[in-house]
């Protein structure tokens, strides 16, 4: 999911409505469409606008994109921080803080990566539902 996200691409914020990204859409399928526009990219542009709209205008579809884009977010950051040196890690202390939560981090993302579609459409609900209710 690096460079642009299907956000990106319809020009619409992450909680923008299905009738702001069905206009946006629209406006941006108008202006990309092969017949319309002559233009050697066009034909690229508009399939990727239909599959960001696709994507986007579908409520479970839409709900597991996000949890995709917080995730790969949530690795980015991560990386990024060991990067700046966060932490470089003590190979000589098993027992240093930061180490054990990288070392549970991972297991943690290793064992979802296993987790079957329906439970993660379930986790995923949830995660709605709370984020609600806050």
């Amino acid at each position: 999911m690096a460079g642009r996200t299907h956000y990106d691409i319809l020009g619409v914020s992450r909680v923008a409505n299905s009738a702001e990204i069905k206009t946006a859409y629209r406006r941006l399928a108008m202006d990309w469409h092969p017949d319309r526009n002559t233009r050697p990219e066009a034909i690229m542009r508009f399939r990727e606008i239909n599959e960001a709209y696709q994507c986007l205008s579908a409520p479970e579809a839409r709900k597991r994109y996000d949890a995709e884009l917080r995730q790969e977010e949530a690795r980015s950051s991560y990386t990024h921080a060991n990067a700046r040196g966060f932490h470089d890690g003590c190979a000589e202390d098993p027992e240093c803080l930061p180490c054990m939560l990288v070392r549970l981090w991972h297991e943690l993302d290793a064992q979802l990566a296993a987790v079957p579609e329906k439970l993660l459409a379930l986790f995923i609900r949830i995660d709605s539902w709370l984020s609600r209710a806050n």
